[in-house]
């Protein structure tokens, strides 16, 4: 199986069948669930400045566009961002998006203004090759109590692979790197994961206070995923997580 040097390179290779490969039931109670919380925090979207970090072949960007919003899109792998443009050009909103071709640690080298809402869907902040780097930026340009909505791979559920499918040496880096290598029967790069608490700690050093984290998809009906999703964050593979960037708060 072939393996990537890093996730951008991966999506790249992958980016005519990327949609297709999310088109499951799971995925589907996961976006719901995501458009839920979004809707529940920001329920106005006219008008609104989005970041779509990792932005992908553009769904969320395009479900956002939908919505009034004014979105710029921000993704490294260059045939995914491509697929994204004509996806939005197909409906005649490119007027109102901003495409950067970049990895999120350079961003702000594009980036001169704050956004209200950011998207870091599709396990970004598990991708990045600099993750301290990346939520330096991410507090820089989002203004004051903006909106974060990501997703990330969970610690727990890499611990139970490599103990029913792993090695030794697997859980010894487990531990160490809290990397493994992930993919598909396309290929595999490398990725890292969280536990909820670390999330907590690590983003609380760069001004974001996590207000929700809780299990993606945990059950195949929504209501249910929305409910009880805060339990199983010990158990199930993503974790998706809400942020308040919390700088000139000084209650925080």
């Amino acid at each position: 199986m072939k393996r990537f040097s890093c996730s951008s390179e991966y999506y790249n290779s992958i980016a005519k069948v990327y949609d297709s490969m999310y088109e499951d039931e799971y995925w589907q109670v996961a976006r719901k669930q995501i458009e839920m919380a979004i809707l529940k925090y920001k329920p106005q979207l006219d008008g609104a400045k989005i970041l779509d970090v990792g932005a992908g072949t553009g769904y969320w960007s395009f479900w956002a566009l939908q919505r009034g919003a004014q979105v710029t899109l921000v993704e490294p792998a260059e045939n995914m961002l491509k697929i994204a443009k004509e996806k939005i050009a197909q409906v005649g909103l490119l007027e109102k998006a901003r495409f950067i071709n970049s990895t999120a640690e350079q961003m702000d080298e594009y980036i001169d203004e704050q956004f209200d809402v950011i998207f870091a869907l599709g396990d970004v902040l598990s991708y990045v090759s600099d993750l301290d780097k990346v939520l330096s930026v991410l507090s820089k340009i989002s203004s004051p109590n903006a909106l974060m909505f990501a997703t990330v791979d969970n610690y727990y559920s890499y611990l139970k692979d490599v103990i029913i499918h792993g090695t030794w040496e697997d859980y010894r880096t487990l531990e160490r790197k809290k990397r493994l290598p992930i993919g598909s029967e396309h290929g595999v790069f490398e990725a890292r994961c969280f536990t909820a608490e670390e999330i907590k700690l690590l983003v609380k050093q760069h001004s974001f206070q996590a207000i929700e984290i809780e299990a993606l998809a945990a059950f195949d009906k929504v209501e249910k995923a929305l409910r009880y999703g805060k339990y199983l964050v010990n158990e199930l593979e993503h974790l998706f997580i809400i942020l308040r960037n919390s700088k000139g708060n000084c209650s925080t």
